[in-house]
């Protein structure tokens, strides 16, 4: 587990970045408390979830696309070239006519 993944080195974050099982909210976006239901759900690849997940559980948090991407801003990943590369993904599937 590196630095980012223990809640380390995320000085200056308008939020708390690990929160622990007394402080989970319930049913909403863990930093701006948004209620699930009132956001659309986002899924990111887990290794982008490890660097943001906002408990010290793996796979478990809600954060809502907003705050992902707020997130991911601060530590940089938002918007960076070749984060996301689909392999195989050539043509979307469709056959050339």
């Amino acid at each position: 587990m590196n630095s980012l993944e223990r809640g380390e080195g995320v000085d200056g974050y308008r939020y708390k970045w690990r929160y622990t099982d007394d402080e989970r909210p319930d049913g909403c976006c863990y930093d701006c408390r948004m209620k699930y239901g009132e956001f659309p759900d986002m899924v990111i690849p887990d290794e982008l979830w490890k660097l943001i997940n906002p408990t010290f559980i793996k796979g478990a948090g809600l954060l809502c696309p907003t705050c992902i991407a707020n997130r991911l801003d601060h530590i940089g990943k938002w918007y960076q070239t070749g984060l996301y590369l689909l392999k195989d993904a050539t043509n979307s599937g469709r056959q050339e006519r």
